[in-house]
């Protein structure tokens, strides 16, 4: 793989949740500015949220497009080709003059309570305001607030909800025009205002930043510890089971192959202190060292859910509610288990017992979502795990 790509898809890639999909077309639809627009479904927020766009074209310096915007309180997310504003209620926040979007075509937003972080694809830059709740907010209409329509081409636009995946939408225009959805829940929409084939836009690639290269591992772990001084995740407390299963485990996975392509075993030992920092996370870990840690969970396995005494040896996050699924659980024991693959089959004898200690652990882990899998609940699949709620 170029280094380039793995810069790419190790820096960047975090950007988006795996299990979120972006609809791979070459294809924009081209807004007229005058009466063309579309329009979703409410999409609102159930915590911490990100948007991700790919732009068929981006306007000129101080022109300013609306992404989106709520039909009712006119609230609202726009960009110029260097900065970006968001409205909540009466307060609009934004970061000014620090992207270049008309070099990347890229943009992506990420808002959580007082803090606001925008990305070009290359430059990253965020600020903090109280006035920033992203539970507040909702959208319903693209390119359009009010009676003031927007000029601009969107070739794809994923909603992403952090707090609960299955809230999450990504949207995309086939290679005739056609919107397109991916949505979870099965129920979202993309409808099309004022457009004709004439707004058509084909034959577009997707979407690359032009990172600057690194020709080497060196230089690239020059960048990472340029944006992140004390290694990814390990100086924040904060991180839930969504988190280490979907950014946790592919920096072990850069670091195995960074090892692979140096034989420098400070990137085992990178790996091994995020292994330790999540399984140290476990619920049943934290619950000794947060007296108010408990079990709230909406979907776990049965045995959690009878007994509200037992913790899960696993990591719950904030799914639905509160959930323990097996799906995140084995997503940070892939990565765990790679690494002791690496160790066993590399011979790194002084870390044996390191990943023997794994292992049991990981059994552990598994063992408890045994009950969550059936042979009947899915027709259609001969042996699946489901996912378990009070209800049954």
């Amino acid at each position: 793989m170029p280094i380039q790509n793995f810069v790419l898809r190790t820096l960047l890639a975090f950007a988006t949740l795996i299990n979120s999909l972006f609809i791979f077309a070459d294809t924009a639809i081209q807004f007229n500015g005058k009466d063309s627009y579309a329009d979703i479904n409410m999409w609102q927020p159930t915590g911490a949220f990100k948007v991700v766009v790919w732009l068929g074209t981006v306007p000129d310096s101080n022109e300013k497009v609306i992404l989106l915007s709520n039909s009712i309180s006119k609230e609202f997310i726009s960009f110029t080709a260097n900065s970006i504003q968001l409205q909540f209620g009466s307060d609009y926040p934004g970061i000014w003059n620090k992207m270049h979007f008309e070099d990347t075509r890229f943009l992506e937003i990420t808002v959580k309570k007082g803090e606001l972080t925008v990305s070009d694809g290359i430059n990253i830059a965020n600020m903090k305001s109280p006035a920033i709740r992203p539970t507040s907010v909702s959208y319903d209409w693209l390119f359009r607030r009010s009676i003031s329509y927007s000029e601009g081409a969107l070739q794809a636009l994923a909603l992403i909800d952090l707090n609960d995946h299955t809230n999450s939408r990504n949207m995309g225009f086939t290679d005739n025009g056609n919107a397109s959805v991916i949505s979870q829940n099965g129920d979202a929409h993309l409808y099309l205002h004022n457009v004709t084939q004439n707004d058509l836009i084909t034959g577009l690639e997707v979407p690359r930043p032009n990172l600057p290269q690194a020709t080497n591992v060196r230089e690239l772990t020059e960048k990472i510890l340029e944006r992140y001084p004390n290694r990814p995740m390990i100086d924040s407390n904060d991180n839930n089971g969504n988190e280490y299963a979907w950014q946790g485990n592919y920096w072990i996975r850069a670091y195995l192959h960074f090892y692979s392509v140096t034989q420098d075993i400070k990137y085992i030992n990178w790996a091994i202190e995020l292994a330790n920092k999540m399984l140290n996370d476990t619920d049943q870990e934290r619950a000794t060292r947060q007296a108010n840690f408990i079990n709230d969970y909406t979907r776990a396995p049965k045995a959690l859910l009878i007994n509200r005494d037992l913790l899960a040896p696993g990591w719950k996050q904030p799914t639905q509610g509160s959930s323990v699924e097996v799906l995140s659980d084995g997503m940070i024991l892939n990565a765990v288990m790679r690494l002791v693959d690496t160790i066993k089959e590399q011979k790194l004898i002084e870390y044996d017992a390191t990943a023997n200690n794994y292992m049991s652990k990981a059994v552990k882990i598994i063992k408890s979502h045994d009950n969550s899998f059936s042979v009947t609940k899915n027709t259609a699949i001969n042996g699946s795990y489901f996912y378990v709620n009070p209800k049954g």
